[in-house]
């Protein structure tokens, strides 16, 4: 009988253990991150990358694009380009969202790819600063079969 009670007594102590153990550990928040990394951008970004993904193929081996900010229908241009690789990024300001046209040929028909994608300042508060980044954003106007 001496043996099981000091077993239970030893399971006992050993539950009475796990709260103390955890409130001298602390629990961890996750707004707490420590110290800002060395990378900190210490002022909000006024640019960020625009990445646009496209296919290139032998019909569409150069693909023009406009890049318009706000809705396509509002029909402000901000870049035109014709690209010939699938995937290329552009710098723009942040804060707005873009709209991607692109254009491509099959057989006699042109098709039309269209998306659009906001860029937006985000950020990271550590413990002695306010950490500044770019959400990059990214337009599919890949063809799909």
């Amino acid at each position: 009988m001496l043996r099981a009670r000091t077993a239970r007594d030893l399971l006992l102590s050993g539950f009475a253990l796990v709260p103390a153990v955890l409130l001298a550990l602390g629990c961890t928040d996750d707004e707490n991150k420590g110290y800002a990394p060395s990378n900190c951008k210490h002022s909000e970004p006024t640019t960020g990358f625009l990445r646009v993904e496209l296919t290139i193929n032998q019909t569409n081996h150069r693909v023009p694009l406009t890049i318009f900010e706000g809705a396509y229908e509002e029909g402000k241009v901000v870049l035109r380009d014709t690209v010939d690789v699938e995937d290329v990024s552009y710098e723009l300001r942040v804060g707005k969202e873009y709209s991607v046209l692109a254009r491509y040929i099959s057989g006699r028909d042109t098709i039309l790819a269209l998306d659009s994608e906001s860029l937006d300042v985000a950020s990271d508060e550590y413990q002695d600063a306010t950490c500044y980044y770019v959400e990059e954003g990214k337009a599919d106007v890949r063809l799909h079969d």
